[in-house]
C-alpha cells in the first residue's frame, strides 16, 4: 500500500481493504472503488476534497517506483501509553481539568477514527 507510505498519519486497514486519513477537520476513507469524506463543508469543499485525494493517489502512482509499499496495519494507542507521553501536571493548558479527562477524549477520537 504506496498510501500507507506517503502519508503516515494514515490508517490502512486490509480487512476492508481501506486506506483512512485526516486532511485538516476531514476524515477520509479510500476504498477500492470508493471514496467517503466526513465533514465537507458543501458540495465545493466536497469537490475540492476529491480533487486533493486524486492529486494525492496520481503523485503517488507517479513516484511509486522510488516508494516502498506498506502492508502494516497501525494499531491505536491504549489510553495507558496516550497518558505516558503527558506531563501529568493538570496544567490546563489543554482545555481539561486533568490529564486523565485529555486522555480519555484522545482515546474517544481515536476509537471514532479507527471505527469508521
Amino acid at each position: 500500500m504506496y498510501l500507507n507510505s506517503v502519508v503516515k498519519s494514515g490508517s490502512y486497514n486490509s480487512n476492508m481493504p481501506s486506506f483512512t486519513f485526516k486532511k485538516d477537520s476531514r476524515l477520509i476513507n479510500i476504498y477500492t472503488n470508493d471514496m467517503t469524506v466526513a465533514k465537507a463543508i458543501n458540495e465545493t469543499d466536497a469537490y475540492s476534497i476529491m480533487d486533493f485525494v486524486k492529486d494525492l493517489i496520481n503523485e503517488t502512482y507517479d513516484n511509486k517506483n522510488s516508494i516502498e509499499p506498506n502492508y502494516e496495519m497501525r494499531k491505536k494507542p491504549s489510553a495507558f501509553k496516550i497518558y505516558s507521553y503527558l506531563p501529568k501536571k493538570n496544567c490546563k493548558k489543554c482545555g481539561e481539568t486533568t490529564c486523565i479527562a485529555f486522555t480519555v477524549n484522545i482515546e474517544i477520537l481515536i476509537k471514532i477514527t479507527y471505527t469508521i
